[in-house]
């Protein structure tokens, strides 16, 4: 008999409070029971910065984030697997996805504001316009789970 291939769940974070919210939201959410999940931190560095010492604190930083968001989603899924991906966080978190042939993609919104936005883009918004599968958009932690709005 064949094995059904599992619900994969794939986590982009920052390590940004919406970021956190969407991580402790994907742990309590009723996912399928054969669900897995996996992290991903994206960072884009220039290639001015790698030469300089702001590279070993974003290194730092980076993967403080990709261990606090395993240690957080390891509650659930204790072989989860996070990983720091070099690269314009869209393009690395769409990428990602399709490698790990993801179900969903779960991630914070910060809700910077039109003029914000415009300046700086949204890089949820890329995201699910961009994605192979669906998204979670999260801006807050989900406490208990009552209602399910789906956008087609």
């Amino acid at each position: 008999m064949t094995r059904a291939r599992d619900f994969q769940v794939l986590i982009a974070t920052d390590g940004s409070t919406s970021a956190r919210a969407a991580v402790t939201s994907v742990v309590r959410f009723p996912w399928p029971p054969r669900a897995a999940a996996s992290i991903v931190v994206a960072r884009q560095v220039s290639a001015d910065v790698r030469r300089s010492i702001l590279w070993t604190a974003l290194d730092q930083t980076s993967e403080a984030v990709a261990k606090a968001a395993r240690r957080t989603v390891a509650k659930r899924w204790p072989d989860v697997v996070a990983q720091v991906v070099e690269a314009a966080p869209v393009d690395a978190i769409v990428e990602q996805a399709r490698l790990r042939q993801a179900d969903v993609i779960a991630l914070g919104w910060r809700g910077l504001g039109a003029w914000r936005r415009l300046l700086t883009g949204s890089v949820s918004r890329g995201v699910v316009r961009h994605a192979p599968c669906s998204g979670l958009v999260v801006r807050r932690a989900i406490r208990a789970l009552h209602h399910v709005v789906l956008g087609c």
